[in-house]
């Protein structure tokens, strides 16, 4: 009770003052820029959401896991809506922080199709599927093009994730399933599986389905319910089903995938809930519970361990370290306790300036003078003019002479 106590009061004191040191007068979630694809041989629009952390300048700077996200003139202020509340809850952080990469749609049954089929769930002729059966080009738009250009422009880190809704559901799901996927993660919300009758759960039912591979990868698939009656019976939730009994068949790669329905929710609403759950899901256990009540040892030993699981190199975040490290200092007096912290971020990030300060102030409070000396001095190393770092140095000079 006295922890939790203890975790309210430090969102009381934190919870509306959590922000980086950026000042702007506009709420801006992302930039638009075009692209143009020779795989595709069209100028591509864009949408690209950097996380609130991005151009911070107290802390270190951070490479970052891509989110691409398909359809994005939909779904790019829900997902980034999303992202920020999931990443940025101090102690309670349910994902890390990622860059979101949006794309538009042009032709959905073009770019999002895996193969060139021209029947409809009921078997029925459809004209505007004759362009169908193009993916494999726009993946490869997304390899050999945008994702070059991302990786020059941006801070990121090799971790990527693919998000997609219905049609882009079912690109979603080829490209897990293909022998060389492209992405970590990824989330189908709602996916179009009756495509070309049934066509990726029939090659993962195949002899030919290669499950030798050692499957680091995830994917999240939703359901909705797409009839008129409690028990949907359409081609969509039939096929979806169906591609789900399939891979649990697969051991080596039944556990990397999810398949999870809301019947509350219909084809349209789905992707809310779908995207706050399939993040979870990819990010297993990236919470650690009672933080607040851990040692820095632990701390590390947690992201160390999700860092093994996901194949992708997370860090406790220096921001949230420092926070907490400078609650112990000046809120519960627990010196130690903030030092041990503080010394975690320099091990974590040790070219930060602000991290040898913080370590440096907590020491100078313990009585340990020249140990602080030296801190403050390694910090304005960093940062030659950073004034506090002068101010703590004088400090200590004014107390060795007294």
């Amino acid at each position: 009770m006295i922890l939790k106590n203890k975790v309210l009061f430090l969102f009381f004191l934190l919870g509306l003052n959590i922000g980086f040191s950026q000042k702007t007068k506009d709420i801006i979630i992302g930039e638009k820029i075009s692209v143009f694809s020779d795989t595709l041989n069209q100028e591509r629009t864009i949408l690209i959401h950097l996380p609130k952390s991005y151009n911070d300048t107290i802390y270190s700077p951070k490479i970052y896991p891509i989110l691409f996200l398909l359809d994005a003139q939909d779904h790019f202020e829900l997902t980034t809506g999303i992202a920020n509340f999931m990443s940025n809850r101090l102690d309670s952080k349910l994902i890390p922080e990622y860059i979101i990469v949006g794309i538009n749609s042009e032709n959905r049954i073009s770019d999002y199709t895996p193969s060139n089929s021209t029947i409809d769930p009921e078997g029925v002729f459809v004209d505007a599927f004759k362009v169908s059966g193009n993916s494999s080009k726009f993946l490869n738009f997304i390899e050999h093009e945008l994702l070059p250009k991302i990786r020059r422009d941006y801070r990121t880190s090799s971790f990527k994730i693919l998000t997609g809704h219905s049609l882009g559901g079912l690109t979603a799901v080829s490209d897990f399933i293909s022998d060389d996927s492209l992405f970590d993660g990824y989330l189908a919300i709602d996916p179009s599986l009756w495509w070309d009758e049934g066509l990726l759960t029939k090659i993962v039912q195949s002899s030919e389905f290669n499950q030798e591979e050692y499957y680091k990868k995830k994917i999240y698939i939703s359901g909705a319910n797409n009839s008129n009656s409690i028990n949907d019976t359409t081609a969509m939730r039939v096929n979806q089903v169906k591609f789900y009994e399939a891979v649990q068949s697969k051991p080596n790669i039944a556990s990397k995938v999810k398949y999870e329905i809301f019947e509350n929710e219909d084809h349209g609403t789905v992707p809310l809930t779908s995207i706050y759950k399939g993040l979870q899901f990819i990010f297993e256990n990236y919470k650690m519970h009672h933080m607040l009540g851990a040692s820095a040892n632990e701390i590390q030993e947690h992201f160390n361990s999700i860092s093994k699981t996901l194949g992708l190199k997370l860090l406790p975040e220096e921001r949230v370290i420092d926070i907490l490290g400078n609650y112990f200092l000046d809120s519960t007096k627990e010196i130690e306790k903030a030092i041990s912290y503080f010394e975690l971020n320099i091990i974590n990030y040790p070219n930060s300036y602000h991290s040898y300060f913080s370590l440096a102030n907590a020491e100078s409070k313990n009585g340990l003078l020249s140990k602080a000396k030296l801190n403050y001095e390694k910090s304005l190393e960093l940062k030659p003019k950073f004034k506090q770092a002068q101010e703590g140095l004088a400090s200590l000079e004014v107390r060795s002479d007294n």
